[in-house]
């Protein structure tokens, strides 16, 4: 029987170790231990693994030391490194990923969740490791070049299933509302990413994000971002307070940026920040608390009135140092709100005009007429005839949400 991976485990916890080491073996694993940092350290120099599940706290020679030491020769793309800890504090989250950790979860955290973090990063780093490979390839030999293009080709499918994974799986059960989305790279992967979760049972939270360019490396920082933004109770996201799974109040928006910030720190190497807007709604009053890191206001169109921009300007996630402001939107029954990226209304026609707020604000006033999901089709349909045969030269997403009348 073929392995599906060999995972090396250091835990100075023998007990530990053992029941990681018995439960991974059932789903088809090879797992080696060590029992502790220096030993940790022995084996990943002699051996060849697919995942370190290391634990953070261990004496002399702890996790981060570990971490450290392997990142002077390893990337997160050739070893990816899981840590484990009991403790629940967001500081010593951010120290392990800033020092190198590809991911984060407690030991109190239900082993699915365990099993599915080492998977993930399996499945990440073959892809990184294959399209490096055919990267290698288009330059070695011209006469493969269609073979490997057509390779390629498969790989950003499958990056792109997988991106896509992280939108809205389906309309949320929410009575009394309806949601609607598009989400339209331009390219086969994209910087935008959108999903609607479910915070408590009184509170959904709901986000558009857009990652500064286009392709492979905005999609990564994309699809990381919304693994920090998953539902509670996953123990990695920004939106799980209280610790342990207990049921919590849904965090305020302007601390969910703030979380945001702290996780994903403008990097000068890369040149890559994001914009976001996140709300989060409480479904039996309308009201809405909601950021926006740099990101376009929403459009509030009530019913029997003009669409309105509601202008609220900040900084993107990462970039300058104030604290994030949050915003206050009381909807009533029969009204919608737009949310957008920015796609939308830059879009530009042949003669290198753009669509333009205005154009944006018209298009949802003729659309009003039509159910929600409509609306936005129909809005999208006049943004790409803009555009002309040229296509769409950026990533366009758009979110509504609308408070069904009585």
């Amino acid at each position: 029987m073929s392995s599906e991976g060999r995972i090396l485990v250091v835990d100075d916890d023998a007990f530990q170790r053992q029941i990681l080491k018995r439960r991974l073996e059932g789903y088809g694993f090879e797992v080696a231990q060590a029992d502790g940092g220096a030993a940790g350290i022995a084996q990943i120099e002699a051996d060849r693994f697919d995942v370190v599940l290391l634990d953070l706290m261990m004496p002399e020679v702890d996790g981060l030391d570990v971490l450290k030491h392997v990142r002077k020769e390893r990337a997160t793309t050739q070893l990816p490194i899981v840590m484990l800890t009991a403790k629940e504090g967001s500081s010593d989250i951010v120290q392990a990923l800033n020092v190198g950790a590809n991911d984060y979860v407690g030991k109190s955290a239900d082993f699915t969740v365990i099993l599915a973090r080492i998977r993930t990063q399996i499945e990440a780093c073959q892809s990184v490791r294959r399209i490096v490979e055919l990267q290698e390839q288009l330059g070695e030999k011209n006469r493969h070049l269609q073979e490997v293009n057509e390779q390629l080709e498969r790989d950003l499918e499958a990056a792109s299933r997988i991106q896509r994974a992280y939108l809205p799986a389906a309309v949320p059960d929410a009575p009394g509302w309806d949601f609607a989305w598009v989400f339209k790279p331009c390219q086969q992967l994209g910087g935008d990413m959108l999903n609607i979760v479910r915070l408590d049972d009184d509170h959904l939270g709901f986000y558009i994000l857009d990652v500064v360019g286009h392709g492979v490396a905005a999609a990564l920082l994309s699809v990381s971002i919304c693994r920090s933004l998953a539902a509670p109770p996953d123990p990695s996201s920004v939106l799980t307070v209280g610790g342990n799974g207990k049921p919590a109040p849904a965090p305020p928006p302007a601390a969910v940026a703030q979380s945001l910030s702290e996780r994903f720190g403008f990097n000068p190497d890369t040149g890559q920040f994001f914009t976001i807007f996140y709300g989060a709604l409480n479904l039996h009053t309308g009201d809405l608390r909601y950021v926006t890191a740099g990101h376009p206001g929403p459009i509030h169109l009530a019913a029997g009135s003009d669409p309105v921009a509601i202008d609220t300007p900040g900084f993107p996630i990462g970039v300058g140092d104030e604290q994030y402001a949050e915003n206050q939107l009381q909807l009533a029954r029969g009204d919608r709100l737009y949310i957008y990226s920015d796609g939308v209304i830059e879009a530009s026609n042949p003669q290198e005009k753009l669509f333009g707020s205005d154009r944006f604000m018209g298009a949802l006033d003729r659309q009003r007429r039509n159910p929600l999901a409509g609306s936005i089709d129909g809005l999208v349909q006049e943004v790409e005839k803009w555009c002309g045969d040229g296509g769409l030269d950026d990533d366009v997403s758009v979110l509504g949400l609308e408070f069904q009348a009585a």
